[in-house]
């Protein structure tokens, strides 16, 4: 009973974080991964701004 309330008792936001760290690893979710047209257009994009 008392688990129930010290759960409840978070705000929603505050609930499910992340509370033990490991330092200079990211324990976030994973990003969504890019697909190859756009990782190729945004170098490109880059290339272009390297070259003015």
């Amino acid at each position: 009973m008392f688990a129930l309330l010290f759960v409840f008792s978070c705000k929603e936001e505050e609930q499910n974080r992340i509370l033990n760290y490991e330092k200079g690893v990211y324990l976030g979710k994973e990003d969504d991964k890019l697909d190859e047209s756009l990782v190729y257009s945004l170098s490109q994009h880059v290339n272009r701004q390297k070259n003015n």
